[in-house]
């Protein structure tokens, strides 16, 4: 799915593929999770995609707390729920809600 993402001109494609894939490695605990969501973030970010930004920290969240690091963890979260904030993304503010009671905030 990433590859044929990459041979497609729409960013929004390869983010979508990156983000899948990122957060599926991220909730079964695959540590290359973090390769996924990296380059998700980066696109994100040099693209001002604010709604993908606040699913890929939730993803970098996951990860963060599957690694043991829970202070990446919080970070990644807080500003996630930060985004959705600021979007009205309720989706996100629903995750990020769901995924603080799992970490015990």
């Amino acid at each position: 799915m990433v590859r044929a993402a990459r041979a497609i001109s729409e960013l929004t494609v390869l983010l979508e593929a990156l983000l899948a894939r990122g957060r599926w490695r991220a909730a079964t605990g695959d540590p290359q999770a973090i390769v996924d969501l990296n380059e998700a973030l980066n696109l994100a970010l040099a693209g001002s995609y604010k709604l993908y930004e606040a699913d890929i920290r939730l993803g970098l969240a996951r990860h963060s707390a599957n690694e043991g690091n829970m202070g990446d963890g919080r970070a990644n979260l807080k500003r996630a729920r930060a985004l959705a904030d600021e979007t009205g993304y309720y989706w996100a503010r629903t995750e990020a809600e769901a995924l603080a009671k799992e970490f015990g905030d």
